[in-house]
């Protein structure tokens, strides 16, 4: 959230994609994306990070933060969010930066 005028936005937006912090939804050119808890998560701490590569072992900690996490939980939850993006019209939206992590494409505001 960044603070304009005095309060603070709870909505992060990149081109027609649209998560609203407050009610923990995500929509795309005004249509709602059925996405699960754990891809909002993923998706809302890469869009926070816009254009910094998030390491998956960073990724594994914000889902399950005390929990033990399969790395591969990561990479199908990945997956998912890109075929949802991607059908809904954002091209390209998230990148696997080999041996790094991951990487949100699209500016953020």
């Amino acid at each position: 959230m960044r603070r304009s005028g005095g309060f603070v936005r709870s909505v992060i937006t990149s081109e027609s994609l649209q998560v609203d912090l407050a009610a923990k939804q995500v929509s795309l050119q005004h249509t709602p994306l059925d996405i699960t808890a754990f891809e909002y998560q993923i998706l809302e701490y890469l869009m926070r990070h816009c254009h910094e590569v998030v390491a998956k072992q960073r990724l594994l900690d914000v889902i399950y933060a005390d929990k033990e996490g399969d790395p591969n939980t990561i990479e199908v939850m990945i997956s998912r969010l890109r075929k949802k993006l991607s059908h809904g019209g954002m091209n390209d939206p998230i990148t696997t930066i080999r041996g790094q992590g991951y990487k949100f494409n699209h500016p953020c505001d």
